[in-house]
């Protein structure tokens, strides 16, 4: 009976902070000092937190009874957004299809991707040659192809960081055997081509 009275005790005494959860980009306290939460950290019941007066860093570690909850200042909006995907204008139809397409399968490769589309150097159609049948068998031998160099941007969302890249490669795109849909499957990424830029961006 003594240890059933000491258990219920210490729930009695329990801050009700130490079950609290609070959520990326949420603004707090931790400890007077004004954090922005990162997420949870590895160790089980703590969030990883950053100085809101800094503009970047990785944060330290918090327990949930050191972290209360204030209202973010300003607008509670990530100051770092990706960008909406743009395919861009074509100069002509068929520049537009490949264009979209370079989205659409840029897009498709990996999930929570943005792409933007500022240049294209399209080929004319031409007939597949018997390596290129062999490396992209979906494809649809009956129709043409063509031979692409793209330079376009892609904006990868993550929980607390964007990561853009400006980049430049060579693309053979085509019209898919199961979908009829035209995809664009990378060739190259070497050679004469722009070189690769990134670049990492705190969201809060």
């Amino acid at each position: 009976m003594r240890l059933l009275f000491s258990a219920i005790f210490a729930l009695l005494l329990w801050s009700p902070a130490a079950f609290a959860q609070f959520a990326p980009g949420e603004c707090a306290l931790a400890n007077g000092t004004p954090v922005v939460i990162l997420g949870p950290s590895n160790v089980e019941g703590q969030f990883m937190a950053r100085d809101s007066r800094l503009q970047s860093g990785a944060g330290q570690s918090f327990r949930a009874d050191q972290l209360q909850s204030v209202p973010c200042p300003g607008a509670a909006e990530a100051k770092n957004v990706c960008f909406e995907s743009d395919e861009g204008q074509g100069n002509n139809d068929l520049e537009q299809t490949v264009r979209h397409a370079l989205v659409t399968s840029l897009e498709r490769s990996e999930s929570k991707t943005n792409v933007s589309v500022s240049d294209v150097q399209v080929g004319d159609p031409r007939a597949w040659s018997g390596s290129e049948e062999v490396q992209f068998g979906i494809g649809d031998m009956s129709k043409a192809i063509v031979d692409v160099r793209a330079t376009y941007r892609t904006c990868i969302d993550e929980v607390t960081d964007i990561y853009v890249t400006q980049q430049q490669n060579n693309f053979l795109c085509f019209v898919a055997a199961a979908s009829g849909e035209v995809v664009c499957e990378i060739t190259g990424t070497t050679g004469d081509l722009a070189p690769r830029t990134s670049q990492t961006l705190p969201k809060y």
